[in-house]
């Protein structure tokens, strides 16, 4: 009896150690690493839906344990949208070896893409991954914004019942704001309203152009965010108040401050917590090639009316559409 016992012991203490040493390796892969991980930021300059991108990433990394200044260290730079300087930033990132690098916006991670080819990138803010080139490298994943633009026509009319004629400012220089284009051309013939696009070459160009949109008598005007146009928010605003036309932006965070009339769009809260979530794969071992683009999903996006703007336009709000937010 006592032999039979024996060995049923040591039998049990061999299959719990077997079994220990076999989710050994899936319960180290599910926490977060105990050494300290670097990650830098390379930003586009200071905006407001950038910085809630930085904002999310970092949320988003601290929800899957990643403790500021103990198990992680970030690094973050910007060139205030000066693409002459994105080659001091970058070189500045390559020298302090960073473990993964998140760019944000097309232009920084067109350039990350020709300057690193051993350290895992992950973009973020890029409408247009595939066309802009930011594909088939193997440490070249990421995070697109890509709006719903259909959704942006669609959330208009519920707001304002007889639109037909849509303005937009597209910066001649952008990729995303080529690509931002496309989008609404396609979308303004399946949802049958015209379009007036007007380039703009310079930030100066937006004054005239606005003068444009008031002759044209645009229904409303969308402001995508184009580092060119975007920080001239408040001045198309100004012009497009004075003309009774309100001004839809894709950034809510204006709207919420009463800077714009309406929003439509993906919450860059959100899509800084999509990179996160990448940058914990790479940081577990997972290859950059082998994570897929991700794109927003409906639940990425969010909604807002400033009830001031409307107020001072003269628009009344819809009351039976339930789902509609106001901020009063």
């Amino acid at each position: 009896m006592f032999q039979f016992t024996a060995v049923f012991s040591r039998l049990l203490v061999l299959t719990v150690s077997i079994v220990a040493l076999l989710f050994t390796p899936i319960l180290a892969q599910a926490a977060p690493p105990k050494a300290m991980i670097k990650v830098a930021i390379a930003n586009y300059g200071p905006h407001a839906s950038l910085e809630e991108t930085i904002k999310g990433v970092k949320q988003g990394l601290a929800s899957l344990g990643y403790i500021e200044n103990k198990n992680i260290k970030y690094e973050i730079l910007h060139i205030n949208f000066d693409r002459t300087l994105l080659p001091q930033m970058l070189a500045k990132i390559k020298s302090s070896k960073p473990d993964v690098i998140v760019t944000l916006s097309t232009p920084v991670s067109q350039a990350a893409k020709h300057t690193f080819k051993d350290i895992p990138i992950v973009f973020v803010d890029v409408t247009e991954p595939v066309s802009t080139g930011l594909i088939n490298q193997a440490n070249l994943t990421g995070v697109s914004e890509k709006q719903d633009i259909a959704g942006v026509v669609d959330f208009a009319k519920q707001v304002l019942p007889n639109v037909s004629k849509i303005g937009l400012l597209y910066s001649t220089g952008d990729d995303n704001d080529q690509a931002l284009l496309t989008m609404f051309k396609q979308v303004a013939t399946q949802k049958k309203v015209e379009l007036v696009a007007l380039s703009v070459d310079q930030p100066r160009d937006i004054l005239v152009r606005m003068q444009a949109f008031k002759s044209k008598k645009v229904d409303f005007i969308y402001v995508g965010t184009s580092g060119p146009i975007q920080p001239s928010l408040p001045m198309i605003v100004s012009i497009a108040n004075q003309a009774s036309i309100p001004v839809f932006n894709a950034d809510c965070d204006a709207v919420k401050h009463h800077q714009a009339f309406a929003c439509f769009a993906v919450s860059y809260l959100a899509l800084g917590k999509q990179a996160a979530v990448v940058v914990d794969k790479i940081v577990k071992g997972q290859s950059p090639k082998d994570i897929p683009i991700y794109y927003p999903t409906p639940q990425d996006h969010e909604a807002y009316i400033s009830a001031k703007m409307a107020e001072k336009l003269h628009i009344t709000l819809p009351k039976n559409k339930p789902t509609l937010q106001v901020v009063p």
